[in-house]
């Protein structure tokens, strides 16, 4: 059935858990229907891990974008990245969210020193 909500969908091509046709088959299936609201894009360099880690911070922009209010693209959209790290707005994003995460992990306070 599909959501009631726009989704982003990201994985790897080399994802050794989860295999890339599955998440191709799920994006087409959610995507027969003209409601659907799909972004998917597809990391050709990663495997699981990694496409983790390169997929997060364009993950946390477009849901930024969702609760600030801008509403999701209509209709699916299926991009193929070598590597999603290539993106100019993941570097930034990257070490405002992840590197600042991992500061508390060594004793900074997270949202200081903004």
């Amino acid at each position: 059935s599909l959501p009631d909500m726009p989704m982003y969908i990201w994985n790897s091509s080399l994802d050794e858990i989860v295999p890339i046709h599955q998440v191709d088959t799920l994006v087409k299936t959610y995507c027969r229907n003209p409601e659907a609201q799909v972004t998917y894009t597809r990391d050709h360099l990663s495997e699981h891990l990694i496409g983790e880690i390169s997929g997060a911070p364009m993950a946390f922009l477009w849901l930024k974008d969702r609760l600030d209010g801008k509403p999701a693209k209509a209709g699916c959209t299926t991009r193929d990245e070598l590597t999603m790290a290539s993106d100019a707005q993941w570097w930034p994003t990257f070490s405002a969210t992840i590197g600042t995460n991992l500061a508390g992990l060594f004793g900074k306070a997270l949202g200081a020193g903004r």
